[in-house]
């Protein structure tokens, strides 16, 4: 009878036992509260450890990568397109941004600081970068014939 009652309750506790929560894949959702301000992000995203909040509208001076850590010894999470809006949540370590294109303002991850600026000052910086056209300097040679330059360049071509 002893033996009746034992083992009826080592299989109660045995069916009694929590199972184990899934392990996380890199698509679960974690959220977690730096520098008073809660992330949400995927669980390849890697948190910031020192952690700026901004969250200012941006756009990309060129096509960019976001990071799946504040760096580039992280994964590839995907690429940003040139002119692209991003809204930055903050600076993160190092001087990355910390980046997202959704809605919800979920992180998606961190690119280089210098990859984007504020929106309202993109064009600015987009157009003082912009190649400039070359003046042409011509000069009237023997017989009339043309020698031309462009720019600031040393050589001149005769015509």
């Amino acid at each position: 009878m002893k033996k009746i009652i034992g083992l009826s309750l080592l299989f109660a506790l045995a069916g009694c036992q929590a199972t184990k929560p899934p392990a996380p894949t890199d698509d679960t959702i974690i959220s977690s509260k730096i520098n008073g301000m809660t992330l949400t992000y995927r669980h390849i995203v890697q948190p910031p450890t020192a952690f700026t909040p901004l969250n200012l509208d941006y756009r990309t001076l060129y096509t960019t990568s976001v990071m799946s850590s504040p760096g580039y010894e992280g994964k590839l999470i995907k690429y940003l397109s040139n002119g692209e809006h991003i809204e930055v949540l903050g600076i993160a370590e190092s001087d990355w941004l910390a980046v997202s294109d959704r809605a919800d303002n979920q992180l998606i991850g961190y690119t280089p600081l210098k990859s984007a600026v504020k929106s309202d000052l993109y064009d600015g910086v987009v157009a003082q970068h912009r190649p400039r056209m070359a003046q042409k300097q011509c000069v009237k040679v023997d017989g009339g014939s043309q020698a031309c330059r462009q720019g600031s360049s040393a050589t001149w071509v005769i015509k």
